[in-house]
């Protein structure tokens, strides 16, 4: 064995790691026997190489200073050291032990921090040496690092952050796109909303497209029967493999969109809306009536825990170790398709289910979602995450084009680490009231009501305040939208009546006042000619365009106007136009 100075070894590590050695510090190094073990012993470390494990060359050990960009989640616990391998390599892993300090308390979680050649960190799983006097990680690549004891409490306010962003901010999701738009959707059709929609229709008829425009999945109920085009869950098999009893209303069918998800649905032949997608009259009946709405439910909530849960622990896997991060985003992607495929395609009594399974057996059974319910499954969903996620990553291990084999002391090291920081993210979310904007009665739901058929007529009533042309008015212009091209022409040529029967002046004192339209074809307006007449007039829409049923000279309010019974009946004109009562020659009786 021969020493080296602390010059010497510092200049050969340069670019490699960020740690210089002490000058004045003994370093000592030997030539490695490719063939026999290898080791070397500093105060503060040893360095063993089993035999064959090195191509030979000669080893430096020595210690080397802190570095400035410790990463964050761990405590160091002594000196770093650096070990240098020149004119050789490690074919196989050697091992670094450090002494055991002082003041370790049962249930710490322990790593070595080690320094890759690229720059970063990755963490070696500590394992106990000489009677727990020595702990000591394998590592492959010849650089430096340091004991260290994980201190996850340093993440947790990152990680709650992220977790109410996720709660409460939109997902920028592209708004769906609709051939032959039909409608402008009111409801949920701006961005900032929980879902974006559009109606329009294709070769096969009409189409609602709703898209997740949240960060956490959505449950999109239906009426039952439609037909959902897309590859979002279906809430029942989700309720069946997480053991909730959250079962959509009855007579309806629903899905679980993502993030950013659509789903398609065909509406049944004759469906249609009303003018802004939010509201169906009072007078639709039941058979008439059908929504869609879009809400964070019970089984929308467990699956969003799930996914929150699994993306903790990948990023959490990431920072320990770069390829096992890798292979733990994997799994993470997976795990919705687990719960209606199982892993790798296999039915949905897979193992890795039937564990999730008896995992969630705390939330079995609930129904409803209130802030309690909502923490409960947020809990247990966590606490289920890390064994999930291990199994499934194992079973990602073993596909053929997966990364080499998982080491089972650097699975379990992030299993462990994983699970504290998701136990103490749990524990920090409770006192957070950000966290819970989505639980229902802190925010609503989005619903777009549609109806089946021909629509009920709607009864716009203007009595209050009657709309008043005057001849010359622009009808075109000053008319509701709600009205019909046609209804708007026949006011025009009725005021045009008006001023050609006083060709002299243009009749500027006749008027033509509409107090009620309803939209199947009937009107009750007030029509005052040249000469200050009062005429209430009955119209309805024939065939052949608009025309007026029936006149009352009545120099009183519209209400007062008594109209034919027999002429009223004729026409089905409904009360609201013609009244509460009629007239049978000059006898007034009640309008049937």
């Amino acid at each position: 064995m021969r020493r080296r100075t602390a010059a010497a070894l510092a200049l050969a590590l340069v670019g490699s790691i960020s740690a210089c050695s002490d000058e004045g510090t003994a370093l000592v190094s030997t030539d490695v026997d490719p063939v026999h073990a290898t080791t070397l012993t500093t105060v503060d470390a040893t360095l063993h190489i089993p035999p064959g494990s090195a191509s030979g060359g000669t080893v430096t050990l020595g210690p080397a200073t802190l570095p400035d960009d410790v990463p964050s989640g761990v405590e160091p616990l002594g000196p770093a050291a650096a070990v240098l391998l020149e004119g050789g390599s490690l074919t196989a892993p050697a091992t670094i032990s450090f002494p055991a300090p002082e003041g370790l308390r049962r249930g710490d979680v322990l790593a070595v921090v080690w320094r890759q050649p690229g720059g970063g960190w990755t963490w070696l799983p500590a394992a106990w040496q000489d009677r727990r006097r020595r702990l000591a990680a394998e590592f492959t690549e010849p650089t430096a690092g340091f004991l260290a004891r994980v201190d996850t409490t340093a993440w947790l306010n990152g990680f709650v952050d992220e977790f109410v962003g996720r709660v409460s901010a939109t997902s920028g999701a592209k708004p769906p796109s609709c051939a032959d738009e039909a409608v402008d959707l009111d409801s949920g059709g701006d961005a900032g909303k929980q879902v974006r929609w559009c109606l329009g229709a294709d070769d096969r008829g009409a189409v609602l497209k709703v898209t997740n425009d949240t960060r956490l999945y959505q449950e999109v109920s239906y009426p039952e029967g439609w037909q959902a085009l897309g590859d979002a869950l279906p809430v029942t098999g989700v309720n069946g493999l997480l053991g909730l009893e959250a079962p959509p209303e009855p007579g309806t069918a629903a899905r679980l969109l993502a993030a950013g998800e659509t789903v398609a649905l065909r509406l049944p032949v004759g469906a249609l809306t009303d003018d802004t997608g939010s509201t169906v009259p009072s007078e639709a009946s039941e058979e008439q009536r059908a929504e869609v709405a879009a809400a964070v439910t019970v089984p929308a909530w467990a699956l969003s825990s799930l996914v929150a849960g699994a993306d903790v622990y990948r990023e959490v896997a990431a920072r320990i170790d770069g390829t096992a991060g890798k292979r733990v985003a994997r799994a993470a992607r997976g795990l919705p398709g687990l719960l209606e495929r199982g892993p790798a395609g296999g039915p949905p009594t897979s193992p890795g289910v039937q564990d999730l399974h008896r995992c969630l057996s705390p939330v079995h059974g609930t129904s409803s979602l209130d802030r309690a319910n909502a923490a409960r499954i947020l809990t247990t969903a966590f606490g289920c995450v890390p064994g999930v996620l291990r199994r499934t990553t194992a079973a990602v291990a073993e596909d053929p084009a997966a990364d080499p084999a998982v080491d089972p002391a650097l699975d379990r090291l992030v299993s462990r680490v994983g699970a504290e920081t998701l136990e103490g993210l749990s524990t920090a979310l409770e006192s957070s009231p950000d966290a819970w904007a989505a639980v229902p009665g802190e925010t609503g739901d989005s619903t777009f009501r549609i109806w089946l058929g021909e629509p009920p007529p709607q009864e716009l009533d203007y009595t209050s305040a009657p709309l008043v042309f005057g001849v010359g008015d622009d009808v075109e212009a000053a008319s509701p939208r709600d009205w019909t091209p046609e209804l708007r022409s026949y006011l025009a040529e009725r005021l045009e009546l008006l001023a050609a029967g006083d060709p002299s002046s243009g009749c500027p004192t006749g008027s033509f006042a509409v107090r009620r339209v309803r939209s199947d074809g009937f009107a009750l307006a007030t029509q005052v000619d040249c000469d200050g007449e009062i005429h209430h007039v009955v119209l309805k829409r024939l065939e052949d365009g608009w025309h007026e049923l029936d006149d009352a000279e009545v120099a009183g309010p519209a209400d007062d106007a008594l109209f034919d019974c027999d002429l009223m009946a004729l026409h089905s004109v409904p009360a609201f136009v013609a009244g509460d009562s009629c007239l049978t020659g000059s006898e007034s009786q009640d309008y049937p």
